[in-house]
């Protein structure tokens, strides 16, 4: 049986992946690496399931379209992505049951990555052109990518099952 405070997936980092990632995240403890670097895509792309391409410069495209990529952007790009705000800080990104949930960060009021929950209060991140981690959210918080600045849920039938209420059985109809 697996300790539910170590990462449920994923491999060790190397010595240097491991001083990189501390080194940008003072407050990440437990995580494991889930895919090697590439830049072929990034987290926002990662944040939707998808590894095709390095979105950055096209969320302002579903914004504003002002030329500079702002929170609001990013709520219109999530929306057409099927997903809504939902919360502000960690705190209001916790699982929930039949939700997807990815976080945006920022840092002095600037987006700057985002998050995607996977399992169990888990969440993956692609590090910019660097590896994939696995991590529990507050982890990134206070490094490189500032704090979660917007929470986006999304309804999926196969979300976090474990999190919703037991049905009680239905009563045999009586005759």
């Amino acid at each position: 049986m697996s300790d539910a405070n170590e990462p449920p997936k994923g491999t060790s980092p190397t010595p240097t992946e491991r001083k990189t990632v501390e080194g940008n995240f003072p407050n990440i403890k437990r995580w494991s690496v889930t895919g090697q670097s590439t830049t072929r895509y990034n987290c926002i792309e990662w944040s939707l399931c998808k590894e095709n391409e390095w979105v950055w410069k096209q969320v302002d495209q579903f914004g504003d379209k002002d030329g500079t990529v702002e929170v609001s952007d990013f709520d219109e790009f999530y929306k057409r992505n099927g997903f809504t705000p939902c919360g502000t800080t960690s705190s209001e990104c916790k699982p929930e049951c039949k939700k997807r949930k990815v976080a945006l960060f920022c840092k002095d009021g600037k987006p700057k990555h985002a998050a995607k929950e996977t399992q169990d209060d888990w969440w993956e991140s692609k590090l910019g052109r660097s590896i994939k981690i696995i991590h529990r959210l507050p982890q990134l918080e206070g490094g490189a990518y500032g704090n979660v600045c917007r929470c986006y849920c999304k309804d999926d039938p196969k979300a976090n099952l474990g999190l919703c209420p037991k049905e009680k059985p239905k009563e045999p109809k009586k005759r």
